[in-house]
């Protein structure tokens, strides 16, 4: 067991590393596939007896969501068994990375394991790598992106973002090391973000630095860093002194990138089947919706980019509910829980992807990619916590009040 723990613990950083700094996806598949997958099936198998004692029921009506959108496939449009298939292979694998997240966020928070320095650091090492290139390769002032993951310009950004997140959900001591590792991670995630135009990355990120900062603004006085809390200031400053206004007059020229106009016709088209929704294999792009947004805009968009409109045209009502129940059982199991800094840490990161999800994304369940850093390892790591102070509540019910020896016979 501790083997494969251990293998875990390697293969997650490695796998998330991979994934946004090499252009060769299938590195960061092999790492997953050969490492992350039969290493999770061996502790859950190892441990089957054990392995869902206080286990969340926001996890369980996270696997019926998941349940539910792929049998949604068989009332998709034009599905095939080649489609239908996929799907079953997505489903499973995110099954599998959401208890891979799980098991580690249980073994760091219940042993004090380091994470923050882990993943400050690849934030750190993929921005200034994809920075690097972006500029040496004199693609400026276009938009920014980068390997495997981070080649949209809009889910690039976001999946960092996750991942700087859930840095924070670490129970170990907040050094000077961790603090200038984490301040300077978050300048260069500032930077990168900006230069992708990704407006709503950017807000997502300035809120979370301004929640963040409010919750270890007492950490950083008493290591005397509170000064450099304004360096993401700077570097925001520095870079919006050097960049040409064309840069930001693209960026406003794009309005809301025709949101409006992609939700209206995706809201109407789904009030014709409300209740179980279209299948979640449907391709919008073919729809009557679709053509709708072609005809007036001009672009026909794979997807209705916002989780909560996704869930509802996919999902229909039953998807939207499960999909809502899943988020108020995880929010409601964070403030029934002991809300230290962990835990306050843990209600910002899924606070950064509901806002990252307001205006993109749409498939819970895939093959690896964006979509498993951005949404999933927040809500896994967040089942973690509230399952960790689920058992720290019943080893104290079961404890005895005073010693033994001390008991009448």
């Amino acid at each position: 067991m501790f083997r494969a723990l251990k293998t875990l613990h390697l293969a997650i950083p490695l796998f998330f590393l991979s994934a946004t700094t090499i252009q060769v996806d299938e590195l960061y598949r092999a790492v997953f596939f050969c490492a992350v997958l039969p290493a999770t099936l061996f502790l859950i198998y190892r441990e089957r007896k054990t392995f869902f004692t206080n286990t969340p029921s926001a996890f369980w009506v996270g696997a019926a969501l998941l349940t539910y959108l792929f049998a949604s496939t068989l009332w998709s449009t034009d599905i095939t068994s080649k489609v239908a298939i996929r799907h079953l292979r997505w489903l499973i694998g995110t099954g599998i990375f959401i208890c891979s997240m799980y098991i580690i966020g249980r073994d760091i928070l219940e042993n004090r394991r380091p994470f923050r320095h882990i993943a400050h650091a690849i934030v750190l090492f993929a921005t200034v790598a994809t920075l690097a290139t972006y500029m040496l390769d004199g693609l400026y002032p276009a938009r920014l992106t980068g390997p495997g993951f981070l080649s949209h310009a809009i889910q690039g950004p976001s999946a960092l973002i996750s991942l700087w997140a859930i840095g924070f959900i670490d129970r170990t001591p907040f050094d000077r090391r961790n603090a200038l590792l984490t301040i300077t991670a978050t300048s260069m995630l500032l930077a990168y973000t900006l230069l992708t135009q990704s407006r709503g990355p950017l807000i997502t990120l300035i809120v979370a630095i301004i929640l963040y900062s409010a919750l270890y603004l007492r950490s950083l006085y008493s290591l005397k860093l509170w000064p450099l809390v304004i360096l993401p200031v700077v570097t925001l400053g520095a870079l919006i002194t050097q960049i040409e206004w064309a840069f930001f007059q693209e960026l406003l020229d794009r309005g809301s990138s025709f949101r409006l106009v992609i939700w209206k016709h995706t809201l109407s088209e789904a009030s014709n089947h409300w209740l179980f929704g279209a299948g979640v294999a449907t391709n919008l792009r073919e729809t009557s919706a679709g053509l709708a947004i072609l005809n007036e805009v001009g672009i026909n968009p794979e997807h209705p980019h916002s989780i909560i409109i996704s869930m509802l045209y996919y999902g229909g009502a039953v998807g939207l509910g499960l999909f809502c129940i899943f988020s108020g059982l995880l929010l409601r199991g964070l403030i029934c829980a002991r809300l230290t800094g962990t835990g306050i840490a843990c209600m910002i990161s899924l606070i950064t992807t509901f806002l990252l999800m307001s205006s993109d994304g749409y498939r819970l369940a895939s093959g690896p990619s964006p979509m498993w850093l951005i949404f999933w390892t927040p809500f896994a790591l967040s089942l973690a916590y509230i399952a960790h102070h689920a058992s720290k509540k019943q080893l104290a019910v079961n404890r005895p009040p005073y010693p033994q020896s001390l008991r009448s016979d």
